[in-house]
């Protein structure tokens, strides 16, 4: 931590310096005086937050033509002076640049997050902030953006504040009995620490609940497939990408280690996961690849099971799935299919099926099979499900979103979607389906307003355990003085949440996460 404790002037790339770009940012700052930007650029005066354009030379030649902006302390992101030349954005260019900054002008090479550091120490951003820019810069899911943007924002600090002045009403409060009890009372200050005990505990059982569960599944949301060797997995896995990503074949343990792609619904990134298929194997390189999918699977934000219906046996994976798929259901004639209906019925998640699963063919429709369980996610619009909820299915195309009920008589172009529609339907993506359940889970997780940040989720766990100790020392009466030890001791946990305290390895692990130029 102490690299960052001087004040020398400071110099680094502030954009990407990973690829060519059309424009790379150069930011400096921490300089006292513009005297440099005479050799440097030419120029004798700048005008603060104005656009000038300018040749960067050195002592002989031009390295660069480009744009010059001017930030005056304290009006500035670092609250220093600051200047950011906009110049073309070739890595070996801005390189150069740096250098000649660094070996004639004075400037230091900035270390990983030394910009935001100094907008910290010069009271431009609180900590909270800063976290907030670190989700902002990191963020891989719309929710993380959304969350960093309230952060940046100030929303999650000034809940910590009420939360600090809350504390130190009721500290005042114990103080005030202990010093003041006969003057002002006993049954009043003990009426006073109750009602403001009663109205911390709102505030820190609010945040509790805030910081509990995995926010990992919401920050990098992953999806997984698993189930047996030729369940389809790898052909629904294409199928969703829309590439043949998978090997797909009738062999089976084909997939041996996991197969991964990004996928986009309503704006949202999702990493979707193939696994190996689940049986047991001598080959240690598949039972490596089991192995792996398994520990893969258990850290997803949603699983799907796939279940290859003429091979089942009735067993049921030891990792619970957010929904089964069953696939060859179109292969069962109608004995077997009732059959099937009384073997699935005493499942609790969603239930989707296939249509034909084969190395040649594509992906049947996939529709529910069951809606018993209500609405597949917050906020979603299925209509009922037909007067029989087994195998009669409406329209699930376009409009899979607001269709209404699901009659069983209905036809399109993509053949009738009533009770027969297992067998005579052609290929239909199984994206419509399974998007509105993965979007509108994803939607009701993220709906609950999370607490992102892992410092914040582990002082707040500390903050709600200290507070119950408090608690049951307020409300059994006992001695003030043991109250008052307990409240000083919870005040230092609110004041390393609100950022008043820091231990230099907490601002070591934060800074650390930044790149060079922020």
């Amino acid at each position: 931590m102490n690299q960052y404790f001087r004040d020398d002037p400071i110099v680094a790339v502030s954009t990407s310096t990973q690829s060519q770009a059309a424009i790379g940012i150069i930011r400096i700052t921490g300089f006292k005086d513009l005297s440099f930007l005479k050799p440097l650029c030419g120029l004798s005066e700048v005008k603060p937050r104005y656009a000038h354009y300018v040749s960067i030379k050195d002592s002989e030649n031009v390295l660069d033509d480009g744009v010059l902006l001017f930030f005056k302390a304290p009006h500035s992101f670092t609250g220093e002076n600051v200047i950011e030349f906009q110049v073309h954005g070739n890595p070996f260019n801005l390189e150069r640049i740096i250098s000649l900054l660094i070996s004639q002008y004075g400037f230091k090479k900035a270390f990983p997050g030394e910009f935001t550091y100094r907008a910290l120490r010069n009271k431009k951003m609180n900590l909270t902030q800063v976290e907030g820019l670190d989700l902002l810069l990191n963020a891989s899911s719309s929710f993380g953006l959304s969350q960093a943007t309230k952060i940046m924002n100030n929303e999650l600090f000034e809940e910590y504040t009420a939360l600090r002045d809350s504390y130190i009403s009721l500290r005042s409060s114990i103080e005030l009995a202990i010093d003041f009890s006969e003057d002002v009372g006993e049954e009043e200050i003990s009426k006073l620490i109750t009602s403001q005990t009663h109205h911390i505990d709102k505030i820190i059982n609010n945040l509790f609940k805030r910081s509990q569960g995995d926010i990992n599944s919401l920050l990098s949301p992953k999806i997984g497939l698993y189930g047996e060797t030729n369940a389809g997995k790898s052909t629904l896995f294409n199928q969703i990408v829309g590439q043949d990503r998978a090997i797909v074949s009738d062999i089976h343990g084909t997939t041996r280690d996991f197969v991964s792609e990004y996928i986009y619904i309503d704006s949202q990134a999702y990493q979707l996961i193939d696994t190996a298929g689940l049986r047991v194997s001598s080959d240690t390189i598949e039972q490596e690849g089991i192995s792996r999918g398994k520990r893969l699977i258990e850290q997803c934000f949603l699983r799907f099971y796939l279940i290859n219906i003429k091979t089942w046996k009735g067993e049921l994976p030891s990792i619970t799935p957010s929904a089964y798929i069953l696939t060859h259901v179109d292969l069962l004639n109608d004995t077997e299919l009732l059959s099937l209906k009384s073997r699935l019925s005493s499942l609790e998640q969603p239930i989707f099926i296939s249509g034909p699963m084969g190395a040649d063919s594509k992906i049947g429709p996939i529709e529910p099979l069951y809606n018993k369980n209500g609405p597949m996610g917050a906020g979603d619009s299925f209509g009922p499900m037909g007067p029989d909820t087994s195998f009669k299915f409406g329209p699930m195309g376009p409009l899979l979103f607001s269709p209404g009920p699901m009659g069983a008589e209905f036809y399109n172009e993509l053949g009738p979607m009533g009770a027969d529609s297992l067998k005579s339907t052609g290929p239909m993506g199984p994206v419509l389906s399974l998007n509105t359940l993965i979007s509108n889970t994803y939607r009701s997780k993220s709906s609950l307003n999370p607490i992102p940040i892992s410092r914040h989720r582990e002082v707040i766990t500390d903050i709600y355990n200290r507070f119950t100790h408090v608690k049951q020392y307020i409300f059994n009466n006992q001695d003030i003085a043991i109250i008052s030890h307990e409240i000083n001791s919870l005040g230092i946990y609110i004041d390393e949440l609100v950022g008043i305290t820091s231990p230099d390895d907490v601002l070591d692990n934060i800074f650390s996460n930044f790149c060079i130029g922020k």
